[in-house]
């Protein structure tokens, strides 16, 4: 009887522990029921998919959010097209917009940061600039909406690009180590600006095939974690209906260079940010994730990395300066980017003569002593704004070199100024077409041809400042651009990434050519760091005379002359020490002679 009841006891003793488990899982979920995202939020692309010579915009539609709601729209490179993200594909863009949110700086709209148009309180519209590089890779993205309070489930839609109907193509394989290699992206470059017209993405075989319109262009094949030598990189010139076939090269990297982006101001990380390294001819590419976090395999060596800066305008942050990694001793961790954030705007309208837009522009600012950078683009109405920070130093704004559209036109001149917090600066600019051409060949003082280096011209026509495209000069240090009728003044660029420092070299002179006639042929010597140049002579009177000193900053020079060049007989006028900048003016105050030749020695 006692073993009975004792049986039934543990028996009743299961029952309302099994119960009393039940009704507490009911309470649980009666809890957290409410707090799991319920709502239905519909998120559509269109159109859904362009060619690669698309010129238009890129809708997103949101419906199902609440009045005010922040979304986080992110895309990613869906490389093997399987319409999934897998880990391996990198996340290209990343933003956020609100229910209603628009971005002004000085009470005038940023067109470059995604805005909601739609007036409804539970719906967002915004529009995409397909203008920036990498948009037109031939290849499936996926487009994936996030709530960043998990209101509700992320949602994805897919979003293709395919070749437009071209009469012209480049197609091949990409290789390392003799293994083809899938989901790596070609990318073409028009020769000698170096624009970025395409590029496609290899599939599983290794194989890329991309549709280009004529021109000369080089190929250039990159991957994560993988890095390519420029210095062998195919050269390629399609004519019309031409097909050409070149197969390309990675190297696995055996160290890595690793880091995070984020604002400078709160912290917080940034995805989908662009980073690209170099080494010499040597050439790597990454993307940060979702958590800011980025990470490249490159070989043992000093790498330059540097955030690409047309990736941030939809976030309106500045392109900042690049870093230097020694990887030679091993892989290097916490090279990490603090992005500040734009507060003050450069706005305006590009138009042609008639008043006729250009769209899909790039444009560029950079204050004077190149801390910061920033880009921007016009829309179809030909309307641009370029947002940039506010710093003790002037800045400067105008349309890019690298823009294919204004190629056959001169664009007046930008400015440069102070801007404020807060500040929107209204600049405008007008192209007209050009009838002529300036070309010649670049070299240094020794004769041998300097390539790579950028060679512009300005000139006022009219009242008004011109500038023409800047283009770099190719291999054999020859370059070409379009002009129009005037007196212009053609430079080498001096500083920056296709500056004649970059090389060690300076452009002691002024160059100006005059147009009619149609073309102008113009040969520029340039001369290394610290060999002096004497330039701009006058005579002041019949006993004075002078000339400026170009040369390197801090160095000792010595002024000769002789009133014979045959003659060893040189004495000194004038002796310079510690140089001050790179341009000094000499004064003879004994040209007595009929003849006088000066000379500059380096020292003592």
């Amino acid at each position: 009887m006692n073993n009975v009841l004792q049986t039934n006891t543990d028996n009743l003793n299961r029952f309302s522990f099994k119960t009393c488990h039940r009704i507490f899982l009911l309470v649980l979920a009666a809890v957290l029921l409410p707090s799991l995202p319920t709502r239905a939020v519909t998120f559509t692309v269109t159109p859904a998919a362009v060619s690669n010579t698309y010129t238009g915009v890129i809708t997103l539609n949101v419906a199902g959010v609440t009045n005010g709601e922040q979304v986080i729209v992110q895309r990613y490179l869906d490389a093997n097209s399987n319409s999934v993200v897998d880990a391996a594909e990198p996340l290209i863009d990343a933003f956020r917009i609100s229910d209603g949110g628009v971005s002004t700086i000085g009470g005038v709209t940023n067109i470059n940061v995604p805005f909601d148009s739609n007036s409804a309180t539970d719906a967002i519209t915004t529009t995409l600039s397909f203008a920036l590089p990498i948009e037109s890779t031939v290849a499936q993205s996926i487009f994936r909406l996030v709530s960043p309070t998990g209101n509700f489930a992320a949602t994805s839609a897919t979003f293709n690009v395919t070749n437009a109907a071209l009469a012209q193509s480049l197609s091949g394989s990409v290789y390392a180590n003799s293994t083809p290699l899938p989901n790596a992206i070609v990318v073409a470059l028009l020769l000698p600006s170096q624009n970025f017209v395409g590029a496609a993405v290899t599939d599983n075989t290794g194989h890329y095939f991309l549709k280009v319109p004529p021109g000369t262009y080089v190929l250039l094949p990159t991957l994560l974690n993988y890095f390519t030598d420029q210095s062998m990189l195919p050269v390629v010139t399609l004519t019309n209906g031409m097909a050409a076939t070149n197969n390309l090269f990675l190297t696995n990297g055996t160290v890595t260079i690793s880091g995070r982006v984020y604002d400078a101001a709160n912290s917080n990380t940034l995805g989908g940010v662009f980073l690209q390294l170099q080494s010499g001819n040597l050439f790597a590419i990454s993307f940060t994730d979702t958590n800011g976090n980025y990470s490249a395999a490159v070989t043992p060596d000093n790498w330059d990395l540097k955030v690409e800066g047309n990736r941030l305008v939809r976030r309106a942050y500045m392109e900042p300066g690049g870093q230097q990694v020694n990887t030679s001793t091993g892989s290097v961790a916490n090279v990490d980017f603090a992005l500040r954030k734009a507060n003050a705007l450069f706005y305006g309208r590009i138009a042609d003569a008639s008043n006729a837009p250009l769209a899909n522009i790039d444009f560029f600012a950079g204050d004077n002593f190149n801390q910061f950078k920033a880009d921007g683009f016009s829309d179809a109405n030909g309307n641009y704004a370029v947002a940039v920070l506010s710093t003790n130093n002037p800045w400067n704004c105008q349309p890019s070199s690298d823009n294919p559209a204004l190629n056959g036109y001169i664009v007046t001149s930008g400015i440069s100024t102070n801007i404020s917090a807060g500040q929107a600066v209204l600049l405008n600019f007008t192209v007209q077409p050009a009838t002529a051409q300036i070309s010649g060949h670049l070299q240094d003082n020794l004769g041998n041809p300097v390539s790579g280096i950028g060679v512009g011209a300005y000139a006022t026509i009219g009242g008004s400042s011109y500038n023409t495209a800047q283009v770099d000069t190719d291999g054999a240090g020859n370059y070409s651009f379009a002009a129009a009728a005037g007196v212009w003044n053609v430079y080498a660029n001096c500083c920056g990434n296709n500056g004649l420092d970059s090389q060690n070299l300076y452009d002691p002179l002024m160059h100006t050519v005059n147009i009619p006639p149609t073309n102008v042929v113009l040969n520029i010597t340039v001369y290394t760091i610290g060999v002096p140049f004497l330039s701009q002579p006058s005579k002041f009177s019949s006993t004075q005379f002078g000339f400026n000193l170009s040369g390197a900053s801090g160095s000792n020079y010595t002024i000769q002359a002789s009133t014979n060049l045959s003659s060893t007989n040189w004495f000194t006028v004038s002796v310079v020490s510690n140089l001050p900048g790179n341009l000094f003016f000499i004064q003879d105050n004994e040209a007595t002679n009929k003849q006088r030749f000066y000379r500059a020695l380096l020292g003592p």
